[in-house]
This record gives C-alpha cells, sequence and structure tokens, in this order.
C-alpha cells in the first residue's frame, strides 16, 4: 500500500488533472449560451455550489476514515448491494471516459488532423493511458507534476488575449438576469467535473481530515477563478452572438495571435492540450479500474485497466459527429449530477439513519 499512499500536493494534482481537460475547449461556448456575457459569474457561483458538494465529503470522510467512496458503499449499503452501485458508479466513469475520448476524437480531426481514422486517435491516447493507468499512485502523481506546467502555459495565453480585450462585451454586468445566471452555473457543473475523485484519493493522504478539507478549499478556490477568468477573457475578446456560433473559442482565440517566430501557435496550444487530455484519462482509468477490482477482488489491478480501456475504447467509436456526441452529453449529464452529488448525499443519510461508521463496520 505504501506506494500508493500519497501527500496533500500530489491529491491536489490528481484532482486538478480530472478536472482540467476536454470540457475546458468547450464550456465557454456552452455556458455563453444560457448566461451570455455573465458566463464568468456563472463559473464562481458553479465553484460556490461544489464547496457546499465538497462539504458532504468531508462529511462522509470523517465518518468513514481511511475508506474510500467504493468502501464505503460496502460499509453502508452492504456488501451485494453495495457492490451493484460500485458496479453501478464504474459503468459511469467508463462512459465519462467514452465521452472525453469522442470529444477529444471530434476536436482533433476539425483542428488538426482531418483524414487520419478516428480508431488511430482513440488508440493512441488509450495506449498511453494504459501504460500509465497500471502503474501505481507514486508513478502516476510523477507524470502529473511533468504536466502540471501545461496549465500555466494556457493560462499565459489567456493573459496574454487580454492585450486586445473589449471590456464593454461584458457590461452592464448582471444583465443576463439571475435566472440565465443560476442556469450556466448549473451548466458549469459538468466541465467541473472530477472534483468527486476526492472520495476515492483523499483515505490515501495520511493527514487529519481539517487539512484534506483546506486543501480541497485551495483546490476548488483555484479551478473555479482559472475557469472563470477563462471566460471572462474570452468573453471580452469576442462577443455573445460569436460565441453562440463557437464551439471551441479558445482555439480560436490563440489562433488569431501572431508571433513573429511561431506561425501556427494554436498548433501548439493544441498539442499541448492532447497532453491533458492524457492526464484525465490516466486519472479516470485508475480510479475506474479499482472499482471493478472492488467487485471481483484480485491482486492483479492491470487486467481491469484493459477491461475499461477497451470498453470505452468501443464505446467511443459507436459515437461519431458532433451533434450526435454533443445530444449523448447532454443526456449523460444529469448523470453527472447523480453520481457526484445524490450518490454521496444519500450514502451519508443511510450512514446516519443505520447509525454506520467506519468504527462499526459490522
Amino acid at each position: 500500500m505504501g506506494s500508493n499512499n500519497i501527500n496533500l500536493f500530489q491529491l491536489s494534482l490528481l484532482i486538478i488533472h480530472a478536472q482540467v481537460g476536454v470540457g475546458m475547449v468547450t464550456f465557454v461556448h456552452t455556458v455563453n449560451m444560457d448566461a451570455q456575457s455573465d458566463g464568468w459569474l456563472s463559473a464562481l457561483l458553479a465553484g460556490a455550489f461544489i464547496q457546499l458538494i465538497l462539504m458532504i465529503y468531508w462529511w462522509l470522510l470523517s465518518r468513514f476514515p481511511g475508506k474510500n467512496i467504493f468502501e464505503m458503499m460496502e460499509l453502508i449499503l452492504g456488501k451485494w448491494i453495495g457492490k451493484l452501485f460500485i458496479l453501478l458508479y464504474s459503468s459511469y466513469l467508463i462512459m465519462i471516459g467514452a465521452l472525453v475520448l469522442a470529444k477529444y476524437t471530434v476536436i482533433l480531426k476539425a483542428w488538426m488532423m482531418p483524414v487520419t481514422p478516428k480508431w488511430i486517435l482513440v488508440l493512441f491516447i488509450t495506449s498511453i493511458g494504459i501504460y500509465i493507468a497500471k502503474e501505481n499512485l507514486r508513478v502516476i502523481t510523477r507524470f502529473l507534476i511533468l504536466c502540471t506546467f501545461i496549465i500555466f502555459i494556457f493560462l499565459g495565453f489567456v493573459i496574454y488575449a487580454l492585450k486586445d480585450a473589449n471590456y464593454t462585451n461584458i457590461l452592464p454586468i448582471g444583465s443576463a438576469g439571475f435566472v440565465p445566471i443560476v442556469k450556466g452555473a448549473m451548466t458549469s457543473l459538468y466541465s467541473f467535473q472530477g472534483y468527486e475523485f476526492l472520495l476515492f484519493f483523499a483515505p490515501l493522504v495520511s493527514v487529519p481530515n481539517k487539512q484534506i478539507a483546506k486543501a480541497s478549499t485551495f483546490i476548488n478556490v483555484g479551478i473555479t477563478l482559472f475557469y472563470a477568468f477563462t471566460i471572462l477573457v474570452i468573453q471580452m475578446f469576442f462577443s455573445s452572438k460569436e460565441l453562440n456560433l463557437i464551439t471551441e473559442p479558445i482555439f480560436y482565440l490563440v489562433k488569431s495571435f501572431s508571433f513573429t517566430i511561431i506561425e501556427r501557435p494554436d498548433l501548439i496550444f493544441i498539442s499541448l492540450w492532447i497532453v491533458l487530455v492524457i492526464t484525465t484519462i490516466v486519472v479516470l482509468f485508475y480510479v475506474t479500474s479499482h472499482g471493478l477490482q472492488k467487485i471481483i477482488v484480485t491482486k492483479q489491478r492491470t487486467l481491469y485497466v484493459y477491461i475499461v480501456t477497451t470498453i470505452s475504447f468501443i464505446i467511443s467509436m459507436l459515437m461519431y459527429e458532433e451533434e450526435k456526441i454533443t445530444r449523448i452529453t447532454e443526456f449523460f449529464n444529469p448523470f453527472i449530477l447523480l453520481f457526484s452529488v445524490g450518490l454521496p448525499f444519500v450514502l451519508l443519510v443511510i450512514s446516519f439513519l443505520r447509525k454506520k461508521t467506519g468504527e462499526n463496520e459490522s
């Protein structure tokens, strides 16, 4: 178990890379559809809502110290019902992985490799995902450390765009109205997906729960400000009407830049973005493989990594055309709230009703 023990910094990396991936490319467009020029306010509101969700997580972690989400399900719901919910949760994560792969290929074919067969693009990223996800957490977090600088490069591109910003695009602030801003916040939550992995990784950190609470709050504030700032800058660069038509505005933003020594900065930007997609996939595959391993207990986790990636690969290959993927995503979005908010809340309530804690595992 020692090779899977992590510190707070490594926990932060795992949660950040689980959240920042494919969603960051299209979330400005989707939020703008609801909140228009107040999309950045929606992102801030979404971050506040996630902070409330994290309180449920901390409560669960306090009642079941040292237990991850899969172990909690068995303790609270019983062995067989618990395994059923672990299977459902793992299936949900596999579907998330398939959607990530499908969106990644659509974007990549549109911007870089239009004639490359989809199966090659998916095989490329799943192969790397398998290679890294089958390792222990310490190896994975070392890889994430190397990839974290890319997030700062992204932030640098966004800051650079301020030189051409048109501040009147976001004025008057609050013009969209309260209801559209709230609706945009609910849409933003889907782009924040990944924070629920705190319930899996937090028990691997040997520190008091208060420190985990502080670290997760810091992560949430950082991600929220990153998303809100990105939306704000892009909305100052493009008008709301333009953003309604542009599905990947951050790529168009970078493409508009002109550098003497770099002819197509957008291609470099996309290449770096692929690395963030890989880190998201790695964390996703790692957690899901542990879920399947909990259902049928074996010492060999690598087999489940192959199973998870194979299923995600097949499902992603069945999803083609951007409109079809968008419809499937919209249909699947409520399940994100169901598993990231509804399930932990229900587990917490049942644990109180049945007076279950980590100390009474009978």
